[in-house]
């Protein structure tokens, strides 16, 4: 998929900052697909605005996912929040389930209340059908009220003690299926943020900032927004934090410096432009161009490919092949003959490379390879997304590569991906070994 797909369920506040209005601008921002499915409809959020209008969208959640399932439609993450009663989590529940498939994230912000208190559309037994959502979570976000709630522990007041943060956390980490953001933590009343469990490594980590005093309607939403928006684009869970808080912060600062009414929400929008940059730039690309640049890719595949591939071929074949295909010398027959080179960059480091050249109406990608290191990060759908982008910028319709057969974590990538298996063949290429490959193809007209 050209871009990230992130289904947002949140309630749709007719006036007034927060939940769908503040998610869809900044997962926008970050270059992410978002599909919405509505919650609830109000005349404005809850909290400061008395006689509120509030009408019910559970019974049209599931006739939405059903008409997208019969779409085809994939997406890559799911982010709840504000949910409206014990019936709509369970069919909430339910949506996730059917809009799943095995690379499909799901984050929840647990929206119930603060300071102690649950908003006043909860009762007393609605914590523990959302702790049931937590617990089909990949990461989840409460605040100290909503993590205690779903706990049924007591609400304390901060600043709270490290012991404390870090006991809470962990049985916090006993609702989600994978990882925890508690926000509000504070040990002084000079700074405020966020700390971060994995339950896997048991390791807590802690993302504070100068604070700004006040209670802010709507900023929960903005941090929550900000957080899935990097944590998608590829950010560690700590850098998203980071992201997630300064971007909450500059909306705060925004909103005083302009003399705003902060009870109708904060200024979001002006920090949106940096924020997009920000996200953004994880991720990039760049053409081999100069002898340096040759040089340092031979090497780079010298070390891929003997990781990649030193289980499926013999240690002379794998000699051969890099001379053959990857020393500098042929780097440059290759690009002399109208292969054109690109490094894949992470935090601005040369993170992998992929090559591609027009054949007619096709497009040959011809390499696409990612540092062991760096897996996982999304880096290789980047440079598959880069490919698409110039197939559809020349109308190109499809697009085929050539993979060992042996080569089954890269098949199963390529199928993700849209690729389909066209045929096997057998090429000698010298000195006795033979390439033995599937070709796969994409046909970049059914690319949603």
């Amino acid at each position: 998929m050209v871009q990230k797909k992130v289904v947002a369920i949140h309630d749709i506040s007719c006036y007034g900052r927060c939940s769908l209005t503040v998610a869809l601008p900044i997962l926008s921002a970050a270059g992410i697909n978002t599909p919405i499915i509505p919650t609830a409809v109000l005349s404005t959020f809850v909290g400061p605005f008395p006689n509120f209008t509030y009408r019910d969208m559970t019974e049209d959640i599931i006739p939405v996912v059903e008409h997208w399932n019969d779409m085809g439609f994939e997406f890559d993450a799911v982010y709840t929040g504000f949910l409206g009663s014990k019936e709509q989590v369970d069919v909430v529940r339910k949506a996730i389930r059917m809009i799943k498939n095995p690379d499909t994230r799901v984050y929840v912000d647990p929206v119930m209340g603060d300071h102690g208190d649950l908003y006043s559309t909860f009762n007393e037994d609605f914590p523990a059908e959302m702790a049931k959502l937590c617990k089909d979570a990949d990461i989840i976000i409460p605040n100290f009220t909503e993590a205690t709630r779903m706990l049924k522990e007591p609400f304390k007041t901060g600043p709270y003690t490290k012991e404390y943060v870090e006991k809470l956390i962990r049985k916090t980490g006993t609702l989600s299926a994978g990882k925890v953001v508690l926000t509000g933590v504070h040990f002084d009343e000079k700074h405020l943020g966020a700390a971060t469990y994995d339950k896997e490594t048991d390791e807590i980590d802690y993302i504070m900032k100068e604070r700004v005093r006040g209670f802010y309607h709507g900023s929960g939403d903005i941090f929550g927004s900000g957080l899935v928006s990097s944590l998608v684009n590829g950010w560690s869970l700590s850098e998203a934090v980071d992201i997630a808080e300064d971007l909450t912060i500059t909306s705060i600062v925004n909103s005083l410096e302009g003399g705003y009414n902060t009870d109708h929400g904060l200024c979001f929008e002006k920090g949106l432009a940096d924020f997009g940059k920000r996200v953004n730039s994880l991720n990039g690309h760049r053409t081999v161009v100069s002898d340096e640049d040759v040089n340092n890719l031979s090497v780079m595949a010298r070390e891929i490919w003997t990781e990649a591939f030193g289980k499926l071929l013999s240690p002379e074949q794998l000699e051969y092949m890099l001379e053959k295909f990857l020393s500098p010398e042929s780097i440059k027959k290759s690009v002399a003959d109208g292969i054109t080179y690109e490094f894949i960059e992470f935090k601005g480091e040369d993170a992998g490379f992929f090559a591609y050249r027009r054949e007619e109406e096709k497009m040959f990608l011809s390499k696409i390879y990612v540092r062991k290191n760096l897996r996982g990060k999304g880096l290789a759908s980047y440079a598959v997304n880069r490919v698409l982008g110039i197939c559809r910028m020349a109308e190109i319709d499809s697009i085929y590569l050539t993979v060992n057969r042996g080569n089954e974590n890269a098949i199963s990538a390529y199928r993700h991906w849209g690729f389909s298996i066209v045929k096997d063949v057998d090429t000698d290429i010298g000195n006795g070994y033979f390439m033995n490959d599937h070709i796969m193809e994409l046909d970049v007209k059914n690319v949603l």
